[in-house]
């Protein structure tokens, strides 16, 4: 961080703290919080107890941690939202802008000087819980989980905050920021329930790889916040109006121009259904292929991860006996039991909620479903493995057939929906933040023309021709 930018932080926390109406809320929930907190550990300590004397005040003291870590962070909301929306309402933000300092050097500036205060009241609200258990309950929170819980609610803070400055930065006005809000804090809300389960549960070291992922989706942020600021922007946005005439207009404009088209700004020939798949479709494959080859690891690598995991913890499955059981009768049921069109609904559902939230996970729940569903096919591969079969036979199979059409459509699908999310941070060359999601989901629309048909025809092979070729491999003789 450069020395300009430290001098905007330096000026914003020093307005913080010397401002009484923000200063006394904000210590007061430092300080009142974790006694509320340890004080109902008091009152409802002794009833935990009857339910597990051993484990009741240890898990207690982790959970009072954790939420005397999280619970003042919130208040960083608050400071980051009208960092600038409140500034351009108080008439204090033009001033600031015309200061000798790049976009980004002043936006880093207010970041930092909004994640301080947050910080501070999260490092002093775990210090009064763990003095008040010691004096009042005599427990202890072991050191390694302390550095755990403020680890976690720092990088839970820097994300919170990260993402409230771009809110506030892309807002008019405080009351539209604080509307949005709601998406930041949710989110973030049903987080921390997971981890107080996994607490709960004992699977508290799984706590690490949330952190890592706070930390990767804060650094996501930071980077989307420094491309999308532009102080002449802030400047002249008057209102946050949504236009959906323009938006319409803008959409067909860019579904008409071919995909490199939209990316240079350049005209394009009128649209066609013979144009899309002749020349749009192989288009956006070179376009996003760097996500398709991501895809494709990340395809391997739940392929390998279910299989190894099905060689640790085998099931107790009649796989052997699966020559003996194969027969045409359990084919043609098979055949009558599934639906090719719930088949092909069901699939289609999947890479459509997927890609919906993409949108609000940079991409990474386009790419939880590639790995799960690599993994699952996998975890079959390996259970066949410990039962005797051969497991490249038992893909050939059972998996091959429609594998042959359902893999490359949920590797297209998988690419196209992590590039939805990535698309809030990768903006076009002089396209704003709305012309980049618009133009993502235009080309989503265009690869769907390829990874629809895809999944039809995957449907079909799976229900009419999948268990005949089974049958026909491990059918009695």
């Amino acid at each position: 961080m450069t020395a300009r930018a430290l001098a905007v932080a330096r000026r914003e926390i020093k307005d913080t703290f010397t401002d009484w109406r923000i200063l006394i809320p904000m210590f007061t929930l430092a300080l009142l919080f974790p006694g509320i907190l340890v004080a109902g550990m008091n009152l409802g300590l002794p009833y935990m107890e009857q339910i597990d004397p051993a484990l009741a005040g240890g898990k207690a003291a982790l959970f009072g941690a954790t939420m005397a870590a999280f619970f003042p962070i919130s208040f960083s909301l608050i400071i980051a939202l009208e960092s600038f929306a409140g500034e351009k309402e108080r008439n204090t933000l033009e001033a600031l802008l015309a200061t000798p300092i790049s976009d980004g050097e002043l936006f880093l500036g207010k970041f930092t000087a909004v994640l301080v205060p947050p910080a501070l009241l999260s490092f002093m609200g775990l210090a009064v819980f763990t003095v008040g258990i010691r004096l009042v309950l005599n427990l202890g929170v072991p050191a390694g989980f302390l550095f755990l819980a403020l680890a976690l609610s720092l990088v839970e803070a820097f994300t919170m905050v990260a993402a409230a400055v771009v809110v506030s930065s892309q807002t008019g006005s405080v009351k539209a920021a604080n509307l949005l809000a709601s998406f930041i804090i949710l989110p973030v809300a049903l987080v921390v329930q997971g981890e107080v389960m996994l607490l709960l549960l004992g699977f508290d070291h799984i706590l690490w790889f949330i952190f890592i992922e706070f930390l990767l989706i804060s650094i996501v942020l930071v980077r989307m916040g420094i491309s999308l600021f532009n102080r002449e922007e802030i400047l002249t946005r008057e209102a946050d109006e949504l236009n959906l005439r323009r938006v319409a207009q803008q959409a067909a404009h860019f579904w008409k121009l071919p995909p490199r088209a939209t990316q240079t700004q350049e005209p394009g020939e009128g649209f066609s259904l013979l144009r899309l798949y002749r020349s749009d479709l192989p288009e956006i494959i070179a376009l996003y292929r760097g996500a398709i080859a991501l895809v494709v690891f990340m395809l391997i690598v739940g392929g390998v991860t279910g299989y190894l995991f099905a060689l640790r913890y085998p099931l107790d499955l009649p796989i052997s006996q699966l020559p003996h059981l194969m027969e045409r009768s359990v084919a043609l049921k098979i055949q009558e039991s599934i639906s090719v069109t719930d088949l092909f609904t069901h699939n289609v559902k999947v890479m459509v909620f997927a890609g919906v939230l993409s949108l609000i996970s940079f991409g990474v729940v386009g790419l939880v479903v590639v790995v799960l569903s690599a993994g699952a096919v996998g975890f079959l591969a390996g259970q066949a493995a410990m039962g005797g079969l051969n497991p490249l036979t038992f893909l050939a199979a059972f998996i091959l057939p429609h594998g042959a059409f359902e893999i490359p459509a949920l590797i297209l699908a998988g690419a196209l929906n992590l590039w939805l999310g990535m698309s809030l941070m990768t903006l076009p060359k002089g396209h704003s933040l709305g012309d980049s999601l618009l133009l993502a989901l235009v080309n989503w629309g265009k690869g769907a023309a390829l990874f629809v048909p895809l999944l039809l025809i995957a449907a079909i092979i799976e229900v009419k021709v999948t268990p005949l070729v089974a049958l026909a491999m491990y059918g009695v003789r």
